[in-house]
């Protein structure tokens, strides 16, 4: 979970200021007007205390093992006794899903009256959830304004309703071991030269975690063009041929290696048999760890006249559907206090692996290259909203299919040529 708001690990080597406790008393002062309505009610005298359930999905380049259930239960201990500071009398339990079997998984709680009250997710399983009739809609309120407005765009539904109250954002990045990659590679160019040069690059063939490349090689506007259900001009068939023959270079050189899973490239990576790879921001507590002040953050590589089209997620929460009054007034007034500006500001540089959703926030960039990086790619990231609202939008096995036909280019199976109109059918979501 992301919500930390004190650092359990080294973050950057420049220096910073570390986030306080007296800062994050602040932030609970300033939102206690805001909540204080809220939450009067939630636990009158001679009450029980308020349990909120909160559901936290884990994407899937989160495995959940052990470590990652120690470093979730150090940030809801942190969180914890925050936001307890101003409401005492609420108590939080925790879970961890992964989300593709999030939906399957309420589904079952829901006939056994243990759903969770709150849901703290990516934007696409905030989508799912309401779809499925698992939560309701996150009611419009005057803090909203607040909130970057394409975040929110990427948050309501069809017809306008919002599915879930965007709260973090979670980068694509590039991360780098700066003993064997002196200097991060700030173009595709670069990158392979980089890898000619004797630095080991790693790759996944997950469509989420390489479609910055489409950026990169000028194939996005091809790419949304199809998705939209346009016919494919001959520029998007000469851009989507563009994007495949570069997969297929990289895949010819010596010490480019494809992965399929991100955890497998982290690992390498971390172990130092890796040079560069895409990553998370949620993965740098991880490999600082191990890889300490020789870790490089930095953003992904762009291309020679346009930018690196990373898939950033936005962190929601999106409220259960069966709550008790007392639970959902919870719920809210929780949600409230982790937008607040003070409290985003405090998250942020508390763990440097996120950025606020309030673009007012100021960031101090020019101290901190991890947070220079966060920032660059937030601003790469924004190109890809059509992309992600088309994905969502599209059928639900068109991302495993892509990831085996990326497979196969990259394996030498099928050449750019084959492969371009195999690509165009499944943007086109034709079998």
């Amino acid at each position: 979970m992301d919500l930390m708001l004190l650092p359990s690990v080294p973050h950057d080597p420049a220096p910073h200021p570390p986030a306080s406790r007296p800062l994050l008393w602040l932030a609970a002062s300033a939102t206690a007007a805001v909540t204080a309505a809220a939450l009067g009610s939630c636990s009158p005298q001679g009450e029980p205390p308020v349990v909120l359930l909160i559901a936290i999905g884990t994407s899937q380049d989160q495995v959940i093992n052990g470590q990652l259930h120690r470093e979730f239960r150090e940030q809801q201990k942190r969180l914890e006794q925050s936001f307890r500071q101003l409401h005492p009398s609420i108590r939080f339990r925790f879970s961890l899903y992964p989300e593709e079997r999030l939906v399957e998984t309420m589904r079952r709680r829901q006939w056994s009256g243990l759903e969770p009250d709150l849901f703290y997710v990516t934007s696409r399983a905030a989508h799912q959830l309401l779809g499925a009739g698992i939560t309701t809609p996150y009611p419009a309120s005057a803090q909203q304004g607040r909130i970057e407005p394409t975040l929110l765009r990427l948050e309501r539904d069809r017809d306008g309703t919002l599915t879930g109250l965007p709260v973090l954002q979670q980068l694509h990045i590039s991360c780098f071991n700066n003993r064997r990659l002196p200097q991060p590679p700030a173009s595709l160019d670069a990158l392979v030269a980089a890898s000619a040069a004797g630095a080991p690059i790693g790759l996944p063939v997950n469509p989420e975690n390489l479609f910055w490349t489409l950026g990169s090689t000028g194939a996005l506007p091809a790419v949304t063009h199809v998705m939209s259900g346009n016919p494919p001009t001959k520029q998007d068939r000469q851009a989507l041929g563009r994007w495949l023959a570069w997969l297929t270079n990289a895949s010819n050189q010596q010490r480019v290696v494809f992965y399929g899973n991100q955890e497998m490239a982290e690992q390498e990576l971390a172990e130092g048999r890796l040079a560069w790879i895409p990553c998370r921001s949620t993965t740098l507590p991880r490999l600082r760890q191990r890889l300490g002040t020789h870790l490089g953050v930095a953003p992904l590589p762009d291309g020679d006249n346009s930018m690196a089209s990373p898939v950033n997620y936005i962190r929601v929460m999106a409220l259960g559907r069966n709550s008790t009054p007392r639970a959902r007034q919870a719920a809210m007034a929780f949600s409230t206090f982790a937008i607040n500006p003070l409290v985003q500001r405090g998250v942020t540089l508390g763990s440097y692996t996120v950025l606020p959703v309030d673009r007012q926030i100021s960031m101090p960039v020019s101290s901190s290259q991890t947070l220079s990086a966060l920032v660059r790619a937030r601003d790469q990231g924004l190109q890809t909203d059509q992309l992600m609202r088309l994905l969502r939008s599209g059928d639900q096995q068109r991302p495993a299919k892509l990831q085996a036909l990326i497979s196969e280019v990259v394996f030498g199976e099928l050449s750019p040529e084959q492969a371009t109109p195999r690509l165009i059918n499944l943007l086109q979501d034709k079998p």
